[in-house]
């Protein structure tokens, strides 16, 4: 068991340390702020953050693709999909737009592990995501497929749009 926590730490650390995309290149949203710190993670959550970390691992770099569903190319609202079903047991619907309509609104500052975080990244354009912790979530990026980015970047913070509480 403690190997297995090594391991998880030691791949979480390495998942977050990317370096910033093209998208970071825009101004800052000016309200940003950080979530608050949360309380320790129970059993269960510690359980589903270790399988959230391997179904990462086993979708990195799993191009982008509208509309997909396999490992061959998967988009956001897929992957959140996938990974709400084989992670936590839970079905949301398909869409980022039924998505958006999931759960129950909360605020940037009490986000906590498997809430979902969407943005407007254009005028009819919108995106979701996994939030895991200190500001960082998992996505299928449109550019470098499954990956891990930290909602502080630029990009993101001035993209961001809410955050939903799907799971009990």
């Amino acid at each position: 068991m403690r190997f297995l926590i090594i391991i998880t730490i030691g791949t979480l650390i390495v998942a977050c340390q990317s370096t910033p995309s093209n998208e970071s290149k825009t101004a800052t949203r000016p309200s940003a702020q950080k979530p608050r710190s949360k309380p320790p993670l129970t059993a269960n959550q510690l359980s589903q953050k270790q399988q959230l970390m391997a179904f990462y691992q086993s979708w990195r770099g799993t191009p982008y693709r509208l509309g997909g569903l396999s490992r061959n190319g998967i988009d956001c609202s897929g992957f959140v999909y996938v990974a709400m079903q084989q992670v936590f047991k839970q079905s949301v619907a398909r869409t980022t737009y039924l998505q958006s309509k999931e759960g129950m609104t909360i605020a940037f500052s009490d986000l906590r592990f498997g809430d979902l975080v969407f943005f407007k990244t254009d005028i009819k354009t919108r995106h979701v995501g996994v939030f895991i912790d200190d500001n960082h979530f998992m996505h299928a990026s449109t550019r470098i497929g499954v990956t891990i980015s930290r909602l502080d970047n630029p990009y993101w913070q001035k993209h961001y749009w809410q955050a939903r509480r799907v799971i009990p």
